[in-house]
């Protein structure tokens, strides 16, 4: 075609049209390859993500079986924390045994498990951000925070390893680790899954710059061609003017020329305009609206079977890798979701702990304010005694006094008969008053003895609050460890619990003894006094044989002198007994002040005890509050 052009312009446009040409043609075949080796990278990427997301669901199972079998430890613990509860056979023994078990074996093994799959879903999440991410710029941070992630997970490793009590479960934590370290080197490693996606990004890139050049060189190829025909057409025209004469036949070859090289260079914008340009444009525009979140495009050109259609089939299978990673999104948003019912869960949990906690508390001081009623009428009970072993003694006294008048008596026999009676008739009164002084007190003495059995059924009491509130000391513990990481403060408050609550058992204990004490003592004051009684009777027997002996005052005088040595004693025997009743009523009163102090400490320790639950409760309020937010910074990679 050169050939026929005698123009040297228009020898130089057709010149510049098929140079044009020749480059476009080798630029689409460099954009073909571009878009190959991008589709191969994807390829590539989406089998590596694939074993990837494989991995990851095998290390979640793994973990899971960890986290389960300590749970399932733990709901263990809690049954048999119930058992013990209705059985009332728990003791502080074996409350912490259990909650030793609790805290140093089964939830620090169910508390790394839970850290580690926690760290497998953020990991997971960052290389869905690292797909979906379309510039390179935005990548490296991912890559940190993913090597910082790898790097945490080593303290919840040492745990496992730490409380492993089997050889087989040390192999299990080893083959969990060694397959999270393979899993985490699929992606961070040389020539894995990072990457990898940097160079697919980059052959993306270049076959978008392949495509736009490809672009630009057809306009530049279609403007040349452009200018051919401008320039034969007014080459045409310019020749037709000016050859007016040249004969029919060179007219119609020149006509035939210019028809051809019009026809050649629009056929050849059309085809290239419909096979190659076109396609590409419509492919541009595919990703483009794909790149802007549009998944709801269609691809052109899925059915050609050149390379257009291998770039449109790529461009597809980019299509598909973000449909999976919005999904991956969506089920990452399920989990948040369900993160807060779980929350709620553990909301309603702390709800009936807090009304359980209060009804002890109630419980408490109802037994608290019994306790010094109690103490009062001990007190008041051994000032009592005390009094009446005063007046007892003043009766002793008084018949020691009346021992020796007999005596003088005695030694006066023979001259005052009439005065013996007397004295005889005055010892008989006297052994009556006291006689009946003497079951006053035995009165007194059964009145303090079940004084102080109320004071036992008291203590009691108070044991079996204090083991209550062990056990559910013991049941907040559990629920600590279900709660996970927000449950340690709540654990470290039931530790707190169980401390107070021992406390509270050895006071209980300690008045105990005391009130053992007091009732050894009030069975000697009962013995005392019922030898008291029998003296007493034994006077009132020797007066009556006085009495019948008057008028034998000669031959019993050696039989009233015998007996009232016997009296003396007697008496001597009623002064140290009531000494020992005087005694015990003084120990009760010291008994009544320990407990009344007791209670007073009890009563302390239950109002610490609430205010240390009380904030407790809040903390944990405002830690499950706080926690209900954190959410939110799940959402970057979604987001990404």
């Amino acid at each position: 075609m050169t050939g026929l052009v005698d123009s040297a312009e228009t020898a130089d446009a057709l010149a510049d049209a098929h140079a044009g040409h020749d480059q476009f043609v080798e630029q689409q075949d460099i954009a073909i390859a571009r878009r190959r080796a991008a589709l191969e990278a994807f390829e590539s990427v989406e089998a590596m993500h694939a074993a990837f997301d494989e991995t990851g669901r095998v290390l979640f199972d793994m973990l899971d079986d960890l986290a389960s079998d300590s749970e399932a430890d733990m709901a263990q613990a809690k049954r048999d924390a119930n058992m013990m509860m209705m059985s009332a056979a728990a003791t502080a023994q074996h409350i912490n045994k259990l909650m030793r078990q609790l805290f140093e074996d089964d939830f620090p093994v169910y508390a790394a498990s839970q850290r580690l799959q926690a760290i497998i879903l953020e990991m997971q999440g960052i290389v869905g951000a690292f797909m979906a991410e379309d510039h390179r710029e935005h990548l490296t941070p991912l890559v940190t925070e993913f090597e910082a992630l790898a790097a945490e997970s080593a303290r919840p490793f040492k745990v496992l390893t730490r409380h492993a009590e089997t050889d087989a479960d040390e192999a299990e934590i080893a083959a969990v680790r060694e397959t999270f370290n393979t899993w985490t080197l699929a992606a961070s490693g040389d020539g894995n899954l990072f990457e990898t996606v940097q160079a697919m990004l980059r052959a993306r890139q270049e076959a978008r710059d392949a495509a736009a050049l490809l672009d630009r060189q057809g306009d530049a190829v279609a403007a040349a061609l452009s200018t051919v025909v401008a320039s034969a057409e007014a080459r045409g025209a310019a020749a037709d003017a000016a050859a007016t004469s040249v004969v029919t036949q060179a007219q119609a070859i020149m006509m035939a020329l210019t028809i051809a090289v019009i026809a050649g260079t629009i056929a050849l914008i059309v085809f290239v305009g419909r096979t190659v340009i076109r396609p590409i444009k419509g492919m541009t525009a595919a990703m483009d609206a794909l790149a802007a979140g549009d998944l709801t495009t269609d691809v052109p050109a899925l059915e050609r079977r050149d390379e257009v259609g291998h770039m449109a089939q790529a461009v597809a299978v980019f299509k598909d890798g973000l449909v999976r990673s919005e999904r991956m999104a969506a089920e990452q948003r399920e989990e948040e979701a369900r993160k807060a019912r779980e929350t709620e869960r553990v909301r309603t949990l702390i709800a009936d702990f807090d009304g359980a906690v209060m009804a002890v508390f109630e419980r408490l001081q109802q037994a608290e304010e019994e306790m010094r009623a109690a103490s009062r009428d001990v007190r008041e009970n051994a000032e009592h005694t005390r009094t009446e072993a005063v007046s007892v003694a003043s009766a002793a006294d008084q018949a020691t006094a009346n021992v020796e008048t007999v005596a003088s008596a005695a030694d006066e026999l023979s001259s005052s008969i009439r005065e013996i009676a007397r004295q005889v008739s005055q010892a008989t009164g006297v052994s009556g008053q006291a006689n009946t002084q003497a079951d006053r007190t035995s009165e007194s003495i059964r009145v303090l003895q079940e004084n102080v059995g109320t004071i036992s059924e008291i203590v009691a009491l108070i044991n079996d609050i204090a083991s209550q509130t062990n056990l559910l000391a013991l049941n907040a513990t559990i629920e600590a460890a279900r709660a996970g990481e927000a449950g340690k403060g709540f654990a470290v408050v039931a530790t707190e619990v169980k401390d107070l609550a021992a406390q509270t058992a050895r006071a209980t204990d300690e008045i105990g003894t005391q009130i053992g004490r007091i009732q050894a003592s009030t069975r000697d004051a009962v013995d005392s006094i019922a030898g008291i009684t029998a003296v007493i009777r034994e006077i009132g027997a020797i007066s009556s044989s006085i009495s019948a002996a008057v008028e034998q005052q000669g031959s019993a005088t050696q039989e009233i002198a015998r007996n009232v040595q016997e009296a003396a004693t007697g008496t001597q025997g009623v002064s140290a007994s009531i000494d020992d009743v005087r005694t015990a009523a003084e120990r009760s009163d010291t008994t009544a002040r320990v407990i009344a102090e007791t209670s007073e400490s009890v009563a302390a320790q239950t109002a610490a005890l609430r205010r240390q639950v009380a904030a407790f409760l809040r903390a944990v309020q405002d830690g499950r509050t706080a926690e209900t937010d954190a959410p939110g910074q799940a959402e970057r990679p979604q987001a990404a």
